[in-house]
């Protein structure tokens, strides 16, 4: 009879512990792994929104120039304008041109901008020097306009696109399209402004 009791004591032991789970139940894991899934989401949705406001904010200054929005100019952006202007290097110079065939100043730099950014510019330096934001010779960075005066009126009559260090490439008359420095004695006297021309600042 002892033995006997002592048996079902020891059943009923066995009974206890395979009943109790070793680990949480599926529902509550199914349930956990649900919350992380979504704390996943959310969190990868909030870095995304982030990111395309950091990169918003980096592109836009707030400020105004000439009556149109501009913003600074960043690697990928100036990249394209110097890239554009340096495969026209050793064409020759031509009065009215714009055409590998030859170029005059803005001609070049009208269609390196319609190259770079599909956007179409006034014709000559003058009306250039009128778009987009004025920075000084020491805010100047690459894809800036720079302008001279090459004429005994003392107006502006010459442009070309700054490519940095000092430099800038141009159609010049005796040269055709060429890199310059603009602290040669020529040019240092010469330089009227500079203006930084962004691609929301004119339309297609």
């Amino acid at each position: 009879m002892v033995l006997l009791l002592g048996l079902l004591l020891l059943l009923s032991g066995c009974a206890t512990i395979k009943s109790s789970p070793r680990y949480g139940s599926p529902e509550k894991e199914k349930k956990t792994t649900r919350e992380r899934s979504a704390t996943g989401r959310k969190e990868r949705k909030e870095q995304q929104e982030a990111q395309e406001e950091k990169a918003k904010g980096r592109r836009k200054d707030g400020r105004k120039g000439g009556g149109l929005s501009v913003f600074r100019l960043f690697p990928h952006e100036e990249h394209d304008l110097i890239r554009a202007a340096e495969k026209y290097l050793g064409c020759p110079y031509h009065f009215g041109g714009e055409t590998p065939r030859g170029f005059d100043c803005s001609g070049l730099v009208c269609r390196v901008f319609k190259d770079a950014w599909d956007i179409t510019l006034p014709r000559n330096s003058q009306d250039m020097s009128e778009v987009g934001m004025p920075v000084t010779r020491h805010e100047l960075q690459p894809g800036d306009l720079v302008f001279f005066y090459t004429t005994s009126r003392r107006r502006i009559s010459h442009v070309g696109i700054y490519k940095g260090e000092g430099e800038f490439i141009h159609a010049g008359i005796n040269r055709g399209v060429e890199v310059a420095n603009m602290d040669a004695s020529y040019w240092r006297r010469r330089l009227v402004c500079a203006r930084r021309v962004t691609q929301d600042s004119i339309s297609p």
